[in-house]
């Protein structure tokens, strides 16, 4: 059975690192507001299709996400909440 997040959703996180997205859990509660994942795991295909992507992306390997942010205070929440963790 796959881990319980009290935060994310299994389709949210489908194909990353259940380690990766405990702490990616753990930094949320920190902050205090959602985090929306805009891009989680991505397929070599799905990367090549995205302008500015890198070809050796942590998204093919499942560590890494997009957020959605509205406000420079939430990209510092998320930061520090990040190093927190």
């Amino acid at each position: 059975m796959p881990p319980q997040y009290k935060y994310f959703k299994s389709e949210e996180i489908e194909g990353l690192n259940e380690e990766f997205v405990a702490k990616l859990d753990q930094a949320r509660h920190i902050a205090g507001f959602p985090f929306v994942i805009t891009s989680g795991f991505r397929t070599p295909e799905k990367n090549q299709s995205i302008v500015g992507a890198v070809q050796d992306s942590a998204h093919l390997t499942g560590l890494a996400v997009d957020l959605k942010v509205e406000t420079s205070h939430e990209v510092a929440l998320i930061c520090d909440s990040a190093k927190a963790v």
